[in-house]
């Protein structure tokens, strides 16, 4: 939005309007962007048993992100008119230049999610050092088992033995 707002030819929607106005820039950034973390996210955290299979196994998943994709893409670059006006979005020309190489741009963002997103999964989610230093972290002092605490305390308390026997 922050990129949006920085344009020059950008005109906000104003404040005295009273019917709600769906078609704006607004909604075009807010809804591309959505749609790509939507399909970022899925393609990204699709791995693991049993539901989730690896990508190169699950074809049709692979195909529907890739079209959606593609639909995403075309959508925010050049709809034409009718699909634009079905999904309730701005249709630009790439005569008018600024507009079309700010939507152009937009596709900055996606691309740099996905980099986070993969590196994240790669180098952070997966590894053991990671769990380790949580382990380490929140060492627990005592069991929350309270047959545990119990067991514990049979073991510090030898006269325990003697009555339970």
């Amino acid at each position: 939005m922050y990129m949006l707002f920085q344009q020059s030819w950008f005109q906000p929607i104003p404040d005295d309007v009273t019917e709600p106005q769906i078609v704006s820039w607004e909604n075009l950034v807010l809804f591309t962007v959505s749609c790509y973390q939507y399909i970022i996210l899925a393609s990204v955290y699709s791995k693991g048993m049993p539901y989730r299979e690896r990508l190169r196994t699950n074809y049709l998943f692979v195909l529907s992100a890739v079209s959606l994709t593609v639909f995403v893409t075309w959508l925010l670059i050049y709809p034409c008119k009718k699909m634009a006006e079905l999904m309730e979005l701005i249709a630009t020309t790439p005569d008018e230049e600024e507009k079309f190489m700010f939507r152009v741009h937009m596709l900055i963002f996606p691309t740099l999610h996905l980099l986070i997103a993969v590196s994240i999964e790669a180098f952070i989610s997966d590894q053991q050092w990671l769990k380790r230093c949580i382990q380490c972290l929140k060492r627990k002092s005592k069991p929350k088992n309270k047959y545990k605490r119990l067991l514990q305390q049979r073991n510090t308390f030898p006269w325990l033995n003697t009555i339970s026997t």
